[in-house]
């Protein structure tokens, strides 16, 4: 089977690094690592032809959602203005799906 993205195990050790780095203090370089991961995998899902690899990546891509959500329910007042390039990312994602339905 070809294997287009990290691999999961890989996405977990990268989104548990991300937890740590949230926890002491380096919200931007997170947010911009999980709008990294983010893109990856939606480029994947729009090259790959194969359905195995699709449906992982779409595992993959449930685990970033979580992983994100976790977060901003844990962020402060003062710091929900860094999340913003990440939501406007899923806002034009989700906006693209429902008028291509």
């Amino acid at each position: 089977m070809m294997m287009f993205g990290p691999g999961i195990d890989v996405l977990k050790i990268k989104l548990i690094l991300n937890l740590h780095n949230f926890k002491f203090g380096k919200r931007e370089a997170v947010v911009e690592e999980l709008i990294q991961l983010l893109n990856h995998h939606k480029s994947v899902l729009g090259q790959t032809p194969y359905t195995v690899s699709k449906v992982v990546s779409v595992v993959e891509l449930q685990l970033i959602y979580k992983a994100s959500a976790f977060l901003i329910s844990k962020k402060n007042d003062e710091h929900l203005s860094i999340w913003k390039p990440y939501i406007d990312l899923i806002n034009r994602d989700t906006h693209s799906r429902l008028h291509t339905i």
